[in-house]
């Protein structure tokens, strides 16, 4: 978690392809999932995050991180409209 959070103190297209690498890689841990997820849908733009973050939740088994992923799309999609 410590090298997400020092890899996105910028806003850059590097930055979300950093983020969306560590959301869809099978070494993330979940918590790690949510963190990096959650930066990127802050980073956006909602048209190269929403799909990623769709499969990411879809994908997602872990009973506590499937809810709060969800919970975030929701939140992120209320605000972006």
């Amino acid at each position: 978690m410590d090298l997400v959070m020092a890899g996105t103190f910028e806003k850059s297209a590097v930055t979300r392809a950093f983020l969306a690498e560590v959301v869809e890689s099978a070494r993330s841990t979940p918590p790690e999932v949510l963190y990096a997820a959650d930066r990127l849908a802050q980073f956006g733009p909602a048209v190269e995050a929403a799909p990623v973050l769709k499969r990411v939740a879809l994908r997602c088994d872990d009973k506590r991180v499937r809810p709060a992923l969800n919970c975030l799309l929701w939140t992120w999609y209320g605000m972006s409209k």
